[in-house]
C-alpha cells in the first residue's frame, strides 16, 4: 500500500507568520471591530494512531474513503506530512504548541488528570489558547493526553474525562447480562466484548509483562474483538454527534472546534456493520514484513503471525475502524453545510502518529519508520484554498498551530513556534523549512532524527544510527549506515551531514546527540 509521491499526485486528481507584538496588541487587534464572521472557524478532526496511506485518495486499494476523500478534493492534501513524535502525548503537545520537545516539555508519561509532571508546560500557550483570547468560542471533545493543564478555555468538552462520561452513558443504556458478565471488559471503555483469536495472541506480547524475563513485548493494546453495543453508540460515534451538537448551537462569535478520535488505536473493537466488514484473508501482508529489522523482534510473526486469524485480522479490524471514522467525517461535513458554516470554515484532519501494521515485524508505533511517522493531512478552507491541491513539502505536527492562526489572521510573536505556517507552501508552492523533526523521549528510548522528502536520519538508544534514502528505498530496507550495507563507508559523509542538521534544528539537545550517544565511525 505503499505510495510513491509520482503516484500520490497522479491519484489526486499568502502570508507567514512573523509579526512582534507586545501583549496588549493581540487583544487589540480583536477588540470587536469588524464582523466577526469574517474571521474563519475551525473544524480540526484529530484521529489516534492512524498512518497516512489509509486514505482511497493516495491509492490504498482495502478501504474507501469516499468523505475524507471528498475533504481532500476541496482543498489541500499534503503528501509528506509527518507527525513530531511517534507517540500520541508528545505528538499532541507539538500540534497544541507549534514546539518541539524542548519547549513543551510533554513526553507522554501522562494521563487525563493527572499531575503535571510530563505534561505540556504551563508556561506553553496552546493555539487554542490564542484564539480564544482573540475572541473565539474553543471546544475540545475527546482524547487530550497532554496532562491536566491548558483546558480552561474550553466550555465543556473536557470537565469529565471523555472514556468515564461514555462509560457511564453506556452502562445505563446497556445494563450487563449475565452472558456479558463472562466476557472480557474493554481497558478503555469498560464494556464487555466477544474476542476474536487475536486478543489471545497479542496478549503474550502485553506491555505489562515489561521486564519479565522470557516475555514477548510488543507495543499495542491486546484487545480485539467485536461489541454488542449499536454502531451508533460507538465511541467514535459518541464523540462525533457531540461535535455535530456542538456545531448546531447558535455561535454568536467564529468558533475553534476540535474532534479528538481515540481509533484507528486500539482497543480493535468494531460495533455493528463495522464488524467484519473485511475478510482477513484478503488483507495484503506488508512488503516489508520480512526484513532484517523483523529479527530478533516480538511482534510479526512470533506474537501476531503474518497468518489471516493474525495479521490479517489485525488489518481488518483497523481498517474497519477507519471506515467508521470516514462515515462520521461525512456527517461532519454535511453538518457544516447544513449550518451554513462550510464556506467559512477551516476544516483539517490529521493523526497524532501511524502505525507499523505488521511492517518490519512490528504492530503499534514508538519508531522512526514511515510507517509509524506519516499522517494524514488534510487542510480545506473554501475560497481561500483551492480545491484539489497536492502538496509535497516535508510538513510536521508543529506547523499546524502557526498555520491554523495564520489563516485566522491571529498575529503572534516572532520565534514563538519550531513550526512555520503552510500557507506559503499551499498558495505558492514554496516552503521555508526542508526538514522535519523527528523525536522521542519516552519508553525507555530516547531519539532524534530529521526527515526531507529524499532522507531521513535518526539516532536512538535503542537502535542505534540509521540512514535511509526513501527516493530509492521507501520500505526503509536497507539501513545505509548499517553493518551489512555495501556502502556503508560512502554514506557515512551523508550520515555526518544529516546528524548536523539534527544538531542545528534541536538546539539545546545538540549534546544529546553529540555526547549521550556512540558517534559516527
Amino acid at each position: 500500500m505503499q505510495r510513491s509521491r509520482r503516484e500520490i499526485l497522479k491519484l489526486a486528481g499568502v502570508g507567514a507568520l512573523g509579526a512582534s507584538l507586545d501583549p496588549g496588541a493581540l487583544l487589540r487587534a480583536f477588540d470587536g471591530e469588524g464582523p466577526d464572521d469574517e474571521r474563519p472557524n475551525i473544524l480540526f478532526i484529530m484521529t489516534d494512531q492512524q498512518r497516512w496511506d489509509t486514505l482511497s485518495c493516495v491509492g490504498n486499494s482495502v478501504i474507501s474513503t469516499p468523505h475524507l476523500d471528498r475533504l481532500a478534493k476541496s482543498g489541500a492534501l499534503f503528501s509528506e506530512m509527518t507527525c513530531t513524535s511517534p507517540v500520541c502525548g508528545p505528538s499532541r503537545a507539538a500540534v497544541l504548541s507549534g514546539r518541539i520537545f524542548r519547549g513543551h516539555g510533554c513526553n507522554g508519561s501522562v494521563k487525563q488528570f493527572a499531575e503535571n509532571k510530563d505534561g505540556l508546560k504551563d508556561k506553553i500557550e496552546t493555539f487554542d489558547e490564542t484564539l480564544h483570547a482573540a475572541g473565539y468560542r474553543t471546544e475540545y471533545i475527546g482524547k487530550w493526553h497532554t496532562g491536566p493543564g491548558h483546558q480552561e478555555v474550553y466550555e465543556s468538552g473536557l470537565k469529565t474525562h471523555f472514556l468515564k462520561h461514555y462509560e457511564a452513558e453506556m452502562r445505563a443504556k446497556y445494563p450487563l447480562s449475565q452472558a456479558d458478565r463472562q466476557l472480557p471488559v474493554d481497558g478503555y471503555t469498560g464494556m464487555p466484548y466477544h474476542p476474536y483469536p487475536l486478543k489471545g495472541m497479542m496478549a503474550k506480547g502485553d506491555m505489562r509483562h515489561r521486564g519479565r524475563e522470557n516475555q514477548p513485548k510488543i507495543h499495542h493494546d491486546p484487545e480485539a474483538g467485536w461489541s454488542d453495543i449499536a454502531e451508533e453508540d460507538s465511541l467514535t460515534a459518541w464523540l462525533s454527534k457531540r461535535s455535530i451538537e456542538f456545531l448546531k448551537q447558535k455561535h454568536d462569535r467564529p468558533f475553534a472546534l476540535t474532534c479528538s478520535i481515540l481509533h484507528p488505536h486500539a482497543p480493535l473493537i468494531t460495533n455493528g456493520r463495522y464488524t467484519d466488514m473485511f475478510d482477513p484473508a484478503e488483507m495484503p501482508m506488508p512488503e516489508n514484513v520480512f526484513d532484517d529489522e523483523s529479527r530478533g523482534q516480538f511482534g510479526v510473526p512470533s506474537v501476531v503471525p503474518a497468518k489471516p486469524a493474525g495479521l490479517g485480522r489485525f488489518i481488518a479490524q483497523y481498517m474497519a475502524l477507519i471506515v467508521e471514522i470516514d462515515d462520521w467525517v461525512g456527517r461532519l461535513l454535511d453538518t457544516l453545510e447544513e449550518q451554513g458554516l462550510r464556506e467559512n470554515t477551516i476544516v483539517i484532519f490529521t493523526s497524532d502518529h501511524g502505525e507499523m501494521m505488521g511492517s518490519h515485524g512490528q504492530v503499534g508505533k514508538s519508531r522512526s519508520f514511515e510507517e509509524a511517522i506519516r499522517i494524514p493531512m488534510l487542510l480545506s478552507l473554501p475560497g481561500r484554498i483551492a480545491p484539489g491541491l497536492v502538496r509535497n513539502q516535508p510538513v510536521s505536527g508543529i506547523d499546524i498551530a502557526p498555520t491554523l492562526l495564520d489563516y485566522c489572521g491571529v498575529p503572534t510573536k516572532e520565534g514563538r513556534f519550531d513550526g512555520v505556517s503552510m500557507r506559503s507552501a499551499i498558495e505558492e508552492q514554496s516552503f521555508p523549512r526542508e526538514l522535519a523533526p523527528l523525536e522521542l523521549n519516552r519508553m525507555g528510548m530516547r531519539m532524534r532524527g530529521i526527515r526531507s522528502s529524499a532522507w531521513k536520519f535518526s539516532i536512538s538508544e535503542r537502535y542505534g544510527q540509521r540512514l535511509y534514502n526513501l527516493e530509492e528505498d521507501p520500505l526503509e530496507k536497507l539501513n545505509l549506515i548499517g553493518p551489512d550495507s555495501p556502502d556503508r563507508s560512502k554514506y557515512l559523509t551523508v550520515a555526518h551531514a544529516r546528524r548536523d542538521e539534527a544538531m542545528e534544528f534541536f538546539g539545546d539537545h545538540r549534546d544529546y546527540l553529540l555526547r549521550e550517544l556512540p558517534a559516527l565511525h
